[in-house]
């Protein structure tokens, strides 16, 4: 078993919904939705040369997503929705800033969880509730789960990453040494993210800012 990407990047959650059920698009979204059937094309033939086939091509899926539903009734017809979700989000926010590689990242974040409630971190604001979120709540259908846990889309709001960020860094010193490393690249980078974000209140038109930060296992 390879190892999992997390990547994380930021964008405007409206941004991100405006393509999902689109009853009309701007004729900028349209050039933008042309990029998408071109990465989920390209998504699709990396599947194909691994022989890999997740009951729906990622063209389809990402087709049913925009036409508001995902109700194929494959078996790994989540793995395919989660795929396309990812392709929207890269193409409505920034460019990907990576977290890590992780041989099994739920089980990893399941465990470094425990270890920050064992240091005192509130549950809610553990890491396994934003990475491994599932679709935003705001999407008004259900996408199903990917049955191995990836690929996989997680959500913070760029309005709370700095208190994740602060009740990390105030028990760096407490965990299991095991779980330093990665906990503190994590915490850079929710630190420099909240920071941008606030350098970014104030400038430029509202719908431009981004609010999200969403992350992504594959």
């Amino acid at each position: 078993m390879g190892s999992h990407c997390i990547e994380l990047r930021s964008a405007k959650l409206d941004n991100v919904l405006s393509y999902i059920g689109a009853t009309s698009l701007t004729a900028n979204q349209v050039r933008v939705l042309d990029t998408m059937k071109d990465r989920a094309s390209a998504y699709q033939d990396a599947l194909d040369h691994q022989d890999v086939f997740w009951d729906l091509s990622i063209p389809d899926a990402l087709d049913h997503l925009v036409r508001g539903r995902a109700d194929s009734p494959g078996e790994y017809a989540g793995c395919a929705y989660h795929a396309a979700l990812q392709i929207i989000i890269a193409s409505s926010g920034s460019d990907p800033v990576q977290v890590g590689y992780f041989r099994n990242p739920i089980s990893y974040f399941f465990e470094l969880d425990k270890e920050l409630q064992r240091c005192g971190v509130p549950q809610e604001l553990c890491s396994f509730g934003f990475l491994f979120a599932g679709p935003p709540a705001e999407i008004p259908f259900r996408i199903p789960g990917s049955l191995e846990g990836y690929p996989e889309v997680g959500h913070l709001a760029l309005s709370r990453t700095k208190a994740v960020a602060d009740a990390y860094r105030s028990v760096i010193d407490k965990i299991d040494q095991d779980f330093v490393d990665d906990l503190t690249t994590l915490v850079e980078k929710l630190e420099f993210e909240h920071e941008t974000w606030l350098s970014g209140q104030g400038r430029g038109p509202s719908w431009y800012v981004a609010d999200t930060l969403f992350f992504s296992t594959d």
